[in-house]
């Protein structure tokens, strides 16, 4: 009889998976323990290759990643119009333009004086506020990766020592599903974040692909006799409108995804590599579909 791992190299993938999955907790049984975890690792070492040729084929089109360059840039220059809007405001309260000033005054006596006044002080003239703006702008203006694949705000290739993986199940109580330990051995974290007129415009959401650490995710989590199990790889703080996570531990070889699939972890994976990195566009109306064909052609089947 053919071991998983033959059977997965001669092209029965999602059988091949589903094998995996009906077998539930037994899966950690030996021999096939060790054939499952061949297969889950030769998954992800191909997933990890798509998701470094889709990086590489993004900036060939010109996608903007939300780098953490990037990130400082956007928000020294938020605080740095905040700090003028307050400037401006102390102004015209001086010289006696304050746009409203009776009516607010009127509603609300002393608010001006009392409330508004110090506030804007705060903000136009703080040291604290300046010294604020000048780190991120030094942030912002440091020297930047020579690509996209050597820039950690994006994508980081995996380089925990097993000693990691085993802190983390002993966090857990339990181990990863066979799936997400293969994943986090390949890839630490990816991000595909960012703008592109026709692949990713702001009026849309096509739900880039973005998987946090594993390991950090668990040493985040807070309080273990608190926590309630899941582990967010997309984190509510990206503003996607969602928070896609995983429940461990799991001695299975897939785990759910949290996101509108509510499918296994793998087969988020396909479905994201089918949609060059951007699954959302699979239930948005008139895809790129000329463009995904163009960045998905050659990708490495899961």
């Amino acid at each position: 009889m053919s071991s998983y791992y033959d059977r997965y190299q001669r092209g029965e993938r999602i059988q091949v998976w589903s094998d995996l999955i009906a077998l539930g907790e037994a899966v950690r049984q030996e021999p096939v323990y060790s054939d499952a975890v061949a297969v889950a690792r030769e998954t992800m070492a191909r997933a990890r290759q798509n998701v470094e040729t889709l990086i590489t084929r993004l900036d060939g089109i010109g996608y903007e990643f939300l780098t953490r360059r990037r990130s400082l840039q956007m928000l020294t220059a938020h605080l740095q119009g905040l700090q003028e809007f307050a400037a401006m405001q102390l102004e015209a309260v001086r010289t006696n333009q304050f746009p409203g000033y009776e009516s607010l005054e009127a509603l609300q006596p002393g608010f001006i004086q009392n409330q508004f006044l110090p506030a804007a002080e705060q903000i136009a003239n703080s040291p604290h506020m300046q010294n604020l703006i000048e780190h991120m702008r030094a942030g912002a203006s440091a020297e930047s990766p020579a690509n996209s694949l050597e820039d950690r705000s994006i994508y980081a290739r995996a380089g925990q020592p097993d000693v990691e993986f085993e802190n983390v199940e002993r966090t857990l109580g339990g181990p990863l599903p066979i799936s997400l330990r293969a994943w986090s051995e390949a890839v630490s974290r990816v991000s595909f974040l960012g703008s592109h007129p026709i692949l990713n415009p702001s009026t849309i959401t096509a739900d880039p692909l973005i998987l946090n650490d594993v390991v950090g995710a668990v040493r985040n989590s807070g309080d273990p006799d608190l926590w309630d199990g899941d582990i967010f790889l997309i984190a509510p703080a990206y503003g996607m409108g969602a928070s896609y996570g995983i429940r461990v531990p799991d001695r299975c070889a897939d785990v759910v995804f949290g996101d509108s699939k509510k499918g296994f972890f793998v087969e988020y994976l396909r479905r994201a590599f089918a949609w060059s990195g951007f699954p959302g566009w699979e239930r948005l109306p008139n895809p790129p579909m000329d463009l995904i064909r163009e960045l998905t052609h050659g990708l490495r089947p899961i």
